[in-house]
């Protein structure tokens, strides 16, 4: 308003009018909020307290899995120990027991065996949380190809068909967690099969606008559909029968949460198997 009053010429009548009717707006602005001060004040502070609550929140996740960690790592020691005394006791006194003590031993080592595989994944789920990642342009079709080499012995034990669907995009990710991700989803689709079923795994890949969509499809035993929900969770079995410790998927759910991407599955289109998929940022 005093810009108005002391310069405003009427050869300049246009550009005076703009400011008075701004002037207007900005006094009305300032009286309108008046009575929200003290809501704008309350909500400026619930900002910092929920700024401040997410750093603590961040701050005990990470001391959590660094506890993790530390636990599943201190354990193996024990584990070790148990395993070495039970072997030592088969060894050096196994024709001294009887047949009920020997079945005790070797399910006590089993039981070990177990702890082991366990122990073992919850290391892998807390480094992941650790680890520092490293996003870039990835060739996905390299990746794989690793993944399978390192499946190669499991791959021919199995007997398992394993087909890709060449060429495969590339990605923007962290090639370690990929391959992990990769890993447990066509290790988990050569083994939850049926027992007079060959394993036929099928792994491809679409680009749907600027998301590469990564798909493990199999002929295993699949899940019912209210798993879709809590597949992902920590220590969910749904096929008993077959070995693993319900760490696998919770791994693959953590790596590309990490990387910004989304999982899930989907039944086969002839109702038998599942088709994982996760997606990542098209490189």
């Amino acid at each position: 308003f005093m810009e108005v009053w002391v310069i405003w010429d009427p050869v300049y009548w246009l550009s005076g009018y703009v400011k008075v009717v701004t002037a207007a707006a900005s006094v009305a602005t300032a009286v309108a909020l008046i009575p929200l001060t003290s809501k704008i004040f309350r909500l400026v502070e619930a900002a910092r307290q929920s700024e401040s609550r997410r750093v603590e929140i961040e701050q005990l996740n990470d001391e959590l899995e660094r506890f993790n960690h530390s636990v599943a790592h201190d354990l193996r020691g024990p584990l070790r120990g148990i395993a070495g005394f039970t072997r030592a006791l088969e060894e050096d006194c196994g024709g001294e027991l009887s047949e009920t003590a020997r079945l005790h031993i070797r399910r006590t080592q089993a039981s070990v065996a177990k702890m082991d595989v366990l122990i073992a994944d919850l290391l892998k789920y807390a480094s992941i949380g650790r680890q520092q990642l490293r996003m870039r342009p990835v060739s996905l079709e390299t990746i794989v190809r690793d993944t399978l080499t390192v499946l190669g012995p499991e791959i021919a034990e199995r007997r398992a068909d394993v087909v890709v669907a060449t060429p495969l995009p590339r990605v923007l990710g962290d090639a370690t967690l990929i391959q992990v991700v990769l890993q447990n989803l066509i290790s988990n689709a050569m083994k939850f099969v049926d027992a007079d079923v060959t394993p036929r795994v099928e792994v491809g890949a679409v680009v749907v606008n600027d998301q590469v969509r990564v798909t493990v499809t199999d002929n295993g035993l699949g899940l019912p559909p209210d798993a879709r929900e809590t597949v992902f969770q920590i220590f969910q079995r749904y096929h008993p029968g077959h070995p693993g410790t319900g760490m696998g998927l919770r791994i693959v759910h953590r790596a590309i949460e990490r990387m910004q991407g989304r999982v899930g599955i989907d039944s086969a289109a002839d109702g038998k198997g599942s088709i994982f998929w996760f997606t990542l940022a098209a490189a």
